[in-house]
């Protein structure tokens, strides 16, 4: 965690101790919730036997988006974390782990968490107050848009949330009724 206040002088002030990737951080209240998630790629991408050229890449690849449906990618994972506060000592009072998700990003409502998941779930709507309870989802796929990618980053203006999708567009969905999402454009692409 840094105090940012001085932009071109950051000061360190802790760190959260939780095993694996944090995508995003955010408030929602006094907790501090983490979306948690792992980078995804291709393993052990040899060059062919013989060939000459640049060395082969990492054991996994940083640049891929998620593709579930090819076996010779790695499962993905992930989840949110919900701490007590940010202050040094604070202690984990809730998760939330959806298999084959990983949390990529999100913000706060007032006392609600909206959270992008990957792949192909979309946008889950958490109430943080007593742990990490999902209590609505925005399903991304082929009834949201005929192209609905991945849900990858959120901004949220006020009572509408736009909605990134890797693969996909930009969705404008209207949460001035957090529980009950309502989608105000989904990017179809037009044939």
């Amino acid at each position: 965690l840094f105090d940012t206040r001085t932009p071109n002088d950051p000061l360190s002030v802790g760190a959260v101790p939780v095993a694996g990737e944090a995508f995003s951080a955010t408030f929602v209240g006094n907790r501090l919730v983490l979306a948690m998630g792992q980078h995804t790629g291709l393993r052990y991408c040899q060059p062919a036997a013989g060939s000459i050229g640049l060395p082969p890449p990492p054991e996994y690849s940083l640049s891929g988006p998620y593709r579930d449906h090819n076996p010779t990618w790695d499962p993905v994972q992930g989840g949110l974390v919900v701490m007590s506060s940010a202050q040094s000592g604070g202690s984990m009072v809730g998760q939330l782990q959806v298999p084959g998700a990983a949390f990529t990003d999100a913000v706060s409502l007032g006392g609600t968490l909206i959270a992008a998941a990957s792949p192909q779930l979309g946008v889950l709507i958490v109430d943080v107050a007593t742990g990490a309870t999902e209590v609505a989802r925005l399903t991304f796929d082929q009834d949201l848009s005929n192209a609905p990618g991945h849900a990858l980053r959120l901004r949220r203006s006020g009572d509408l949330l736009l909605v990134a999708s890797l693969e996909g567009s930009v969705a404008l969905v209207d949460i001035s009724a957090p529980l009950a999402p309502r989608v105000i454009s989904a990017g179809n692409t037009e044939q």
